[in-house]
C-alpha cells in the first residue's frame, strides 16, 4: 500500500481457502528434549483447505507442549559488589567526608556494603588471624590480619556476588493455537468471507533458589568477609562470609491466557477504477 513517503505498509492476514485452488492437506510432528527434563515435549501443526466451487473453508491447529527443567548458578540485581566507604580506623589512612565518589581504600566506589565497626553479636569463628568474637572492633590491624596477604585496599575492592544463589525451574509450557477461515464468492469480483482465530496458553513452573544475602547495613544483617583469597581482577575466589544469612525462594508460576479474533469482510471490485473493501 502506497504511503506519503518513500516508505510503505505491508498488510498481513491469516491464509484464507482460495489463496491456493485445490485441495490440500498440510501437518507436522516433531519432539523436544531438554536435556534435565523427565520427559520429551512435543509440538504439531494440521491444516486443511478445500475451495468448493463459489464457497471455501480452510481450518489449522497447531500445539505445542514443552517440559522445562533449567538449574544453574546466578548472582542477583546487581552482579558483583564490592566493601566500600571503609571507615579511616579500617582503611588506615585518611578518608575524604564524601563518598560519592571513590575514597580512601575504596578506588572502585561501589559503594555497596558497609563493613560494620565491630564484629555482630552471636559469632565465635577461629579465623586465620586468630579467633573472632563478637564485639571485636574491625579496624585495619583487624582486617590484615584476618585476610593474610591483602591490603585494606585489596579487601575494599574485593568484588563479592551480590546475593549469590543455586536455582533451579521445572514444570512445562503448553500453547494451543488455531485458525479458520470461510469465503463465499459467487463472482470473480465480488468476494465475501470470515477469519477466526483464536489461542490458549497453560503455563505451570517452580522456580527455587538458596540465596546467600551480600548485603550489609540498615537493610539487613552485617556481614564480615575474612580468609578473603582475590585474582587478578579483585574477583573473591575463596574466604568465609561471618554473619551471612540465607533465604530460600519458592515462586510458583501459573499463567493462563486466550485470545480470540472475529474478522467479517467482503471486498467488491464495482468498476475497473472503484473498489470496495469492508471489514
Amino acid at each position: 500500500q502506497l504511503e506519503g513517503g518513500a516508505a510503505g505498509t505491508v498488510n498481513m492476514r491469516s491464509a484464507r481457502p482460495f489463496d491456493k485452488p485445490g485441495f490440500h492437506l498440510t501437518g507436522s510432528l516433531q519432539g523436544t528434549d531438554y536435556s534435565h527434563a523427565g520427559s520429551l515435549g512435543e509440538k504439531g501443526t494440521l491444516i486443511i483447505s478445500d475451495p468448493m466451487g463459489s464457497f471455501g473453508a480452510l481450518l489449522g491447529l497447531a500445539a505445542v507442549h514443552s517440559q522445562i527443567f533449567t538449574q544453574g548458578w546466578e548472582t542477583g540485581n546487581g552482579g558483583y559488589v564490592n566493601s566500600s566507604a571503609l571507615s579511616a580506623a579500617q582503611c588506615g589512612v585518611a578518608v575524604p567526608a564524601s563518598t560519592l565518589t571513590p575514597t580512601g581504600c575504596d578506588t572502585l566506589g561501589g559503594n555497596s556494603y558497609t563493613l560494620p565497626a565491630t564484629v555482630p553479636a552471636g559469632i565465635n569463628f577461629a579465623g586465620p588471624g586468630g579467633q573472632i568474637t563478637g564485639g571485636q572492633t574491625i579496624d585495619a590491624n583487624f582486617i590484615t590480619r584476618q585476610n593474610p596477604g591483602l591490603t585494606t585496599v585489596q579487601y575494599s575492592n574485593a568484588l563479592l556476588p551480590k546475593f549469590p544463589r543455586p536455582m533451579f525451574e521445572d514444570g512445562y509450557r503448553d500453547r494451543f493455537n488455531g485458525v479458520a477461515s470461510f469465503e463465499y464468492r459467487p463472482t470473480d469480483d465480488l468476494q465475501f468471507y470470515l477469519d477466526l482465530i483464536g489461542g490458549l496458553t497453560d503455563n505451570n513452573m517452580n522456580r527455587t533458589d538458596s540465596t546467600l544475602g551480600i548485603r550489609a547495613g540498615a537493610a539487613s544483617v552485617p556481614i564480615v568477609p575474612v580468609g578473603l583469597q582475590i585474582d587478578a581482577n579483585n574477583f573473591i575466589t575463596s574466604g568465609t562470609i561471618l554473619g551471612g544469612i540465607y533465604g530460600v525462594e519458592a515462586r510458583p508460576y501459573v499463567e493462563h491466557g486466550n485470545f480470540y479474533s472475529v474478522n467479517p469482510g467482503m471486498s467488491w471490485q464495482v468498476t475497473d477504477l472503484l473498489h470496495v473493501d469492508f471489514q
